[in-house]
Formats: C-alpha cells, structure tokens, sequence
C-alpha cells in the first residue's frame, strides 16, 4: 500500500499517528496558525507580537513555528482574544454505538473539534 493510500484512510495526521489527545493537539495547532497568519498579515516583527500579546518573544517564535507544546487552549484563546478574535468550538454528539467503546478515539465520528477565529 502506498503511504498515500495509508494516510487517506485517517481524518489527519494526528490520527494517523495515534498521538493522544489528537482532537485537543489540533485545536491547539489551529488555534497557533491563526496566530501566526494574523501576526505575518499585521507586518510585526517577533518582538513586536510578543509587546502586544503580553508574551516573551520565544513564545511567538514557538508558536509561529507550531511548536504548541506547554501552550493550553486556554492561553491561546487568551491571545486570540488579545488579537480580536472570538473562539468558537464546537462540540458534536456521539453515534449511540460509539458512547463508552474503548477503541481507537481519534476514528469516531462526531469526535471532532474544529476551532474557527472570527472577529466580533
């Protein structure tokens, strides 16, 4: 099988790698890109982001390079908030078969959250 073909079969590459709390790690890195895309649209410098979100720089150079490690969701909602952005995360049921099963998390429909960064 080719490693295309091997991919497909995962919604990402979070679950095709088992990583624990995929749906949480990709929140997180969703959240880190629309940073690091507003802060490269605004022109500021490293130095500059950091001032403005109350971070040292090493921070903003951790998460424009998506190094999202020792960053909650909450810190980085935090500093969408600071940005003018509004955090939404939405939350599906479980397929009634799904509820309570102890196999592989990441495959289960409905267990997907999304963030989406818009302004008020």
């Amino acid at each position: 099988m080719r490693e295309s073909q091997a991919l497909s079969e995962f919604a990402d590459v979070f679950s095709a790698l088992e990583v624990p709390d995929a749906d949480g790690l990709r929140a997180r890195v969703q959240m880190a890109a629309i940073l690091t895309r507003e802060i490269r649209a605004s022109g500021w410098t490293q130095v500059e982001a950091a001032g403005i979100l109350g971070v040292d720089q090493s921070d903003v150079s951790r998460i424009m390079r998506g190094n999202v490690h020792g960053f909650s969701q909450e810190r980085l909602i935090r500093l969408l908030n600071i940005l003018g952005f509004n955090v939404v995360l939405r939350v599906e049921r479980l397929e009634e078969e799904s509820v309570g099963c102890e196999e592989d998390r990441s495959s289960r429909p409905g267990q997907r959250v999304e963030v989406a960064g818009t302004r008020p």
